[in-house]
Parts: C-alpha cells; sequence; structure tokens
C-alpha cells in the first residue's frame, strides 16, 4: 500500500464505524476492505512500517576532508550528507541523521 492509501483507510476509520465498513462488506472510501477479515490489522501493520520509514539513521563514514575532517554520508541512500552534526537531514532521500 502507498502512504496515500494508509492515510485514506484511516480517515475512512475515523470518519465512519469500522463495524459499518465490515458489514457492507463494498465500502468504497476504504482501500483496505477487499471483503476479507484483518483489514484494520493490515492498515496497522503499514502504519508501522511507515513509521520505521520515518526513524532517523545513523550516517556512515564516507571520506576524509581536507585538515582532515571527516565527511559522512547517509546510512539510507550513501549519499554525502557533510560533516559532524551539521546536516539534520539527507538532502537526497530526506531522511533525519541521528548523529549520537
Amino acid at each position: 500500500m502507498t502512504r496515500e492509501d494508509v492515510i485514506k483507510g484511516l480517515n475512512a476509520c475515523i470518519a465512519d464505524a469500522p463495524d459499518k465498513c465490515w458489514e457492507n462488506g463494498d465500502y468504497p472510501a476504504c482501500p483496505y476492505n477487499r471483503n476479507v477479515d484483518g483489514c484494520q490489522l493490515r492498515m496497522m501493520k503499514d502504519v508501522a512500517e511507515l513509521l520505521k520509514e520515518q526513524e532517523p539513521v545513523k550516517p556512515v563514514y564516507y571520506r576524509m576532508y581536507d585538515y582532515d575532517m571527516p565527511v559522512f554520508a547517509c546510512g539510507v541512500c550513501g549519499k554525502e550528507i557533510g560533516l559532524r552534526g551539521f546536516a539534520h537531514y539527507c538532502q537526497n532521500c530526506g531522511r533525519a541523521v541521528k548523529w549520537e
């Protein structure tokens, strides 16, 4: 599921009681309703996966800069993010950087 599908499913559960979705079996606003029980569990797993993707990542050593200053790279995409402590986010993938 995409991020937009997860948001759509959450909003459907918030706007209407989930039991309406289950009773009808064809709630059009919810992408999780495929006439299969457990749609809320699948949605919660997708939410947990999306939240995990938002966790800050530790940078990795990249190379030595002039004057013996180490330069670091993003722990996810590997692109250079700069000197220790200066970057709060990767400019390439947008992940937060966890320096400590």
